[in-house]
């Protein structure tokens, strides 16, 4: 028998290590997607809500609250002649805006709430200027596929770039090896979005994420792409479910991270990770023994089940407001739509304000009449 017939199987105890290393791993990617969405994307689709439809909406309910007024005042008078009782405008108005006090003051209240969280999104949470930045690289990749197969079906004598070749000149963030967006190689079998350490990577090149600090950074990537990259590895080493009896110091650097991730703060995110790369990170915590055996399959098991529930919460986010009117949001046309709808609302309810105004500044003027007859 050859050496190279001779197929060495894997210990139980490499089997458990392989395991927990791939577990952790793809906890690292749920714990990021997880706090990605907990402390960017939903403050930012509630933001964004907010700003394009519920301040629409809040203006049509301030609107309807004002007409109601008016007619309670008109229904006021028309109870004080019912009771033979000498009309006064001033008291029905009075007594109108008492009823009406506590709604004006909530709505006042909530405006004030709306504008205060949108100016500390603005002014404290870098996330947005991120956001920004990487819908900009998105638009600009879309634009270069677009140009890339343009190009490709316009090339029609065999040296054009079409099908799987058309990836190799692009100039959307790709390197020329023929991988895709994705990751992925042409034929199809590449990690998807996975960086070298199999974390869920941008799907870029040109930055190794491991370096201190993370000093070798492709100029495609975006803040927001690199703060996520960072947080995925500082995670994987010093999440407490990954990473058991951590010390105090490791606790306080884990803190940090979650709060300036949560802030968008790159300058701390990578200040963190060149510390935590001078640490050391044994790659085995327990022995190849009876008892290391037995609590790598209970380490093994804890993470299955952090899994799961990582797995259930993030359906759970998805499924509620504001991450469930994501899909809307970007659909233009349908939010423009909406705001059209509420406009509309309110043109409507103005106009009928406008013309009971125009009936009670009648109806005072009678009144002040009849006081003089």
């Amino acid at each position: 028998m050859t050496e190279s017939n001779i197929v060495l199987s894997q210990s139980e105890y490499e089997q458990l290590l392989e395991e927990i290393r791939e577990l952790q791993a793809r906890i690292a990617e749920l714990t990021a997607l997880r706090d990605d969405l907990v402390y960017h994307v939903c403050p930012a689709l509630s933001a964004e809500y907010e700003e394009k439809i519920v301040s629409l909406e809040r203006e049509l309910i301030a609107a309807n609250m004002y007409l109601r007024e008016k007619q309670r005042i008109i229904e006021i008078l028309q109870a004080q002649m019912n009771q033979q009782q000498k009309p006064s405008y001033e008291k029905a108005e009075t007594k109108a805006k008492e009823e009406f006090r506590k709604y004006e003051d909530d709505l006042k209240k909530k405006a004030e709430e709306a504008r205060k969280r949108k100016e500390k999104w603005e002014k404290e949470n870098q996330w947005s200027s991120h956001d920004r930045e990487e819908k900009k690289a998105e638009e600009e990749a879309r634009k270069n596929r677009a140009n890339s197969r343009k190009d490709g079906e316009d090339c029609g004598d065999g040296t054009g770039k079409n099908g799987k070749d058309r990836g190799q000149d692009r100039g959307d963030g790709q390197d020329g090896t023929g991988k895709n967006g994705n990751g992925q190689n042409e034929d199809g079998q590449g990690k998807s979005g996975q960086d070298e350490d199999g974390q869920g990577g941008t799907g870029q090149d040109g930055w190794d994420g491991d370096a201190p600090g993370g000093t070798e950074r492709s100029s495609r990537e975006t803040p927001g792409q690199k703060i996520k990259k960072l947080y995925r590895k500082i995670v994987k080493r010093l999440h407490p479910d990954m990473h058991p009896n951590p010390t105090e110091h490791e606790k306080e650097l884990f803190n940090r991270a979650t709060a300036a991730y949560e802030k968008g703060n790159l300058e701390e995110m990578e200040r963190i990770w060149e510390e935590l790369s001078g640490m050391d990170a044994p790659e085995d915590l327990f022995d190849d023994t009876a008892e290391g055996r037995a609590k790598l399959r209970e380490l093994l098991e804890k993470l299955k089940l952090r899994m799961r529930l990582l797995t259930r919460e993030i359906e759970h986010i998805k499924s509620e407001f504001p991450y469930k009117i994501k899909a809307f949001l970007e659909d233009e046309e349908a939010v423009e739509e909406c705001r059209r709808g509420l406009r509309s609302k309110i043109d409507q309810v103005r106009e009928m304000d406008r013309q009971l105004a125009e009936f009670i500044e009648e109806l005072k003027e009678k009144l002040r009449k009849g006081e003089r007859a």
